[in-house]
């Protein structure tokens, strides 16, 4: 590795990090939400999936396992949420994986671009065998159909990441209606969709009254923004301590309205209560179609945001900052 080139990487992404770090969270109080009772031992099955992934003892110290049991207490299939589970661990890893990449992160993210049109990785390392273990997991619980989506939205996911690197480094700072757009594909809202189609065996596509009417877009719209409003205010120190602070929404409200990170806390939060409203809103909407199972899929999206709010609030990976004290960016991962 080059460390003139790490030390300019760095250097870019470390400006103004003080700045951005004061603020508090203000005026948002969590729900405590229960975790998903139809598997309760899901965070025992991850951890032993993944030791014998890794060939040794892993233990889930980030409570990975309760971002999916907290956000997900409607899914009742015992398969559809271990893979669930398996996946999210493994999609929060290759994100970490190939945001610690400095001068070499476009062929990581060519070579995972080609591992998911393959549907295979041909390497060895812990990420590889993982994902090959997942891609058996979704063959299992997804439709061809739904296999198709799920493979659709990591390619474009990975070719975000030329747009959010730049962000994350200084350069190109988006408006907010440009970050508006990019982020809720970049935080993985979608795939979470694709997987309560498969539980509650609900294809949109079979109910023209569903796909056709506007406040089913609508509706998706403003729960994905209540997914990363959330998800930005709690993770914003964490990304600031590995040093990609410009990619999140308090920075970007700083940078376009000029203001400091406190009053662009105050904002987010204030956003984050106008999406669930208008997520309410659509949801109360589409309700009138009286079609039973839209009603289900509305619902258990609802407990996504709930959850996914309340364990922002409380896991390790975003409340511990000790966590990332000694973060340098181009160091090896350790999947813990």
């Amino acid at each position: 590795m080059s460390d003139r080139t790490t030390r300019e990487f760095v250097a870019k992404r470390t400006d103004l990090n003080n700045n951005i770090i004061a603020f508090d969270i203000r005026g948002l109080t969590p729900e405590r939400v229960d975790r998903n009772q139809y598997v309760p031992n899901a965070q025992a099955i991850l951890e032993r999936m993944i030791s014998e992934v890794k060939g040794e003892r892993h233990k889930d110290t980030a409570n990975f396992s309760d971002a999916v049991t907290f956000s997900f207490p409607t899914i009742k299939q015992h398969d559809i949420l271990i893979t669930l589970n398996f996946w999210n661990a493994f999609a929060l890893y290759l994100d970490d994986f190939l945001d610690k990449k400095t001068h070499d992160q476009a062929h990581h993210v060519a070579l995972w671009k080609t591992y998911m049109i393959n549907r295979v990785s041909t390497g060895t390392d812990f990420m590889d065998i993982m994902y090959n273990v997942l891609s058996i997991l979704l063959d299992n619980v997804f439709t061809p159909k739904l296999r198709q989506l799920h493979d659709q939205w990591y390619l474009d996911w990975l070719s975000l990441y030329d747009i959010t690197e730049e962000v994350k480094v200084g350069k190109d700072i988006p408006t907010f209606e440009q970050y508006d757009n990019i982020r809720p594909l970049d935080i993985g809202f979608p795939p979470l969709q694709i997987y309560l189609y498969a539980s509650l065996g609900f294809d949109p596509d079979d109910y023209p009254d569903i796909i056709n009417n506007p406040n089913w877009e609508l509706f998706h719209k403003w729960a994905g923004r209540h997914f990363y409003h959330s998800n930005d205010i709690y993770s914003s120190k964490k990304e600031i301590m590995q040093q990609q602070g410009k990619f999140t929404l308090i920075y970007i409200i700083m940078y376009n309205d000029n203001c400091d990170a406190q009053t662009a806390s105050d904002k987010v939060v204030a956003m984050i209560h106008e999406s669930w409203d208008m997520s309410v809103k659509y949801a109360t909407l589409l309700a009138e179609l009286n079609i039973p199972v839209l009603n289900e899929y509305t619902h258990a999206v609802m407990c996504i945001l709930k959850g996914n709010v309340y364990w922002s609030s409380v896991t390790p990976r975003y409340q511990d900052m000790n966590k990332y004290k000694d973060y340098k960016l181009g160091d090896k991962l350790i999947f813990d």
